[in-house]
């Protein structure tokens, strides 16, 4: 199991909105096979942006999200609408890439 802040702990410039303190084991980038508990991570693809499945994956039971900056600041009220904690971070992508550098060297 892992914390909120464990993730942005390894992630550069990260910023919580939320408690730091809530504990994840899974990391998700669709919202269509979100399980309870699990950390949503909106990826920007060629064809779809995660960042507008947010609501969808908190209200399938994610426990938090991590988000880009650039999305936040456009979507401010996110933070009053969800009761779930956010992750802002420069880009999702390498946010990813940086947890996985990392959870790959726990072993």
């Amino acid at each position: 199991m892992f914390y909120l802040h464990d993730f942005a702990t390894i992630v550069p410039n990260s910023i919580i909105v939320g408690d730091k303190n809530t504990p994840w084991q899974h990391i998700s980038i669709d919202s269509r096979t979100i399980e309870e508990g699990d950390l949503f991570l909106a990826l920007a693809g060629e064809q779809y942006d995660g960042h507008q499945f947010i609501k969808e994956a908190c209200t399938k039971g994610a426990c938090g999200v991590v988000l880009e900056k650039t999305f936040f600041q456009e979507h401010q009220s996110l933070a009053t609408e969800l009761k779930q904690p956010l992750l802002l971070v420069d880009n999702t992508l390498s946010a990813l890439q940086m947890w996985a550098h990392y959870y790959h060297s726990l072993f």
